[in-house]
């Protein structure tokens, strides 16, 4: 069920909607070369969020210069979701993490061809003597499995590195794509080894403050927690909260945000950002391994759309939360979808629009791209 939309009020003339509707149709450039209006962005959210069976959203699109948010249903104790309400991003904090290796990489502290062994605390598994490096824990080729076996409350930095002590690989690293936050969690570790900070110091320093992102954190304050939307299940039931403590590991799953702060990301990320970071994204876009759906980046998700816009994308899943960002650089498009809901659809919701913002009208055939944190 979709509830309530809630936008800036402004009137659509009534023979686009009637076009729209019967038509599904794209949005497109005008002839005069100008892009999309404000209202026809609403119109495309509104539409797309039909595919959406979440309890809240927080949806933001972005096209050349012009955005446009929705918001829709609940946030469970705030009423409806704003663009401060805060939500868990889950499995986009990696594409944090892997910038925080790229501008390492950038700065000298660490390379990205260089062993894992290097920053561990224990030994590293290897296949006939070729190590895992940190690029294969980027890019999800390092031969380590999705998920350790068994998981406990609260996982630890020592429980990761017990794990990796043990663990046998069965192919060499960097020869296929396994989505892995057993991986990224381990190239967190590295991080924070290589800087003595933590990840949180360093994603505050890094990347959300010089963004502007005062809201993006692991451990929220008590004004922030304040505006952190409930969570449910795909069920609907109440989920529990991910609660961080500290020290723990979070390089794959643990930062919170909010839908005015991920679009300050995805401006950044379509290089709009004016920041120094701006010179890191061709080595965190460049396809490196063929993947599921296409190819993966350093954290990042990459296919190509049926006119042969590449486009960028990334997906997240906590048990009460799931989140969805994609992009085409070569366009400057864009949309982030935000729920308090896990597994609702904010994927096909995210899909809807990035195809529709390039031209295209979606194929329903066409499966949503996921790497199963959607």
């Amino acid at each position: 069920m979709i509830h309530q939309l809630r936008i800036r009020p402004r009137r659509v003339p009534a023979i686009l909607i009637v076009l729209a509707l019967l038509l599904g149709a794209p949005i497109v450039q005008s002839d005069a070369g100008e892009g999309p209006t404000r209202q026809e962005l609403e119109r495309l959210i509104n539409d797309a969020a039909q595919k959406s069976s979440c309890i809240g959203l927080a949806i933001g699109v972005k096209s050349g210069q012009t955005v446009a948010t929705g918001f829709l249903g609940t946030t469970g104790n705030n009423g409806a979701p704003t663009a401060d309400t805060e939500f868990e991003i889950g499995s986009i904090t990696k594409t944090f993490t892997t910038t925080l290796l790229a501008w390492a990489d950038q700065q000298g502290r660490m390379r990205l061809n260089e062993p894992l062994a290097k920053f561990a605390l224990s030994r590293i598994p290897h296949w006939q003597g070729e190590p895992i490096r940190l690029v294969h824990l980027a890019d999800h080729t390092s031969g380590l499995p999705r998920q350790m076996p068994s998981l406990p409350p609260r996982l630890m930095p020592e429980d990761v590195w017990a794990f990796l002590a043990r663990y046998q690989l069965t192919r060499p690293p960097g020869a296929q794509y396994v989505y892995s936050n057993v991986g990224v969690n381990a190239l967190g570790l590295a991080i924070e080894r290589a800087h003595r900070a933590s990840l949180e110091q360093l994603y505050a320093q890094v990347i959300a403050g010089p963004l502007g992102m005062t809201d993006t954190a692991m451990q929220l304050t008590d004004a922030q927690h304040a505006r952190l939307a409930l969570g449910f299940t795909a069920d609907r039931q109440r989920a529990s909260e991910f609660t961080p403590g500290f020290p723990f590991v979070g390089g794959a799953s643990a930062l919170r945000s909010t839908l005015r702060d991920m679009m300050r990301y995805l401006a950044f990320e379509l290089g709009e950002g004016r920041s120094p970071l701006d010179s890191l994204l061709p080595v965190l876009h460049q396809p490196r391994h063929p993947a599921d759906q296409g190819n993966v980046g350093l954290g990042w998700n990459i296919r190509t759309l049926g006119n042969g816009i590449q486009v960028v994308w990334k997906d997240g899943l906590m048990p009460g939360y799931s989140s969805y960002i994609n992009f085409a650089p070569s366009s400057r498009t864009g949309s982030v979808v935000l729920a308090n809901q896990a597994r609702c659809g904010v994927g096909a919701v995210a899909a809807e629009l990035i195809t529709r913002l390039n031209g295209l009208v979606p194929d329903p055939a066409e499966p949503v791209p996921s790497s199963g944190d959607d």
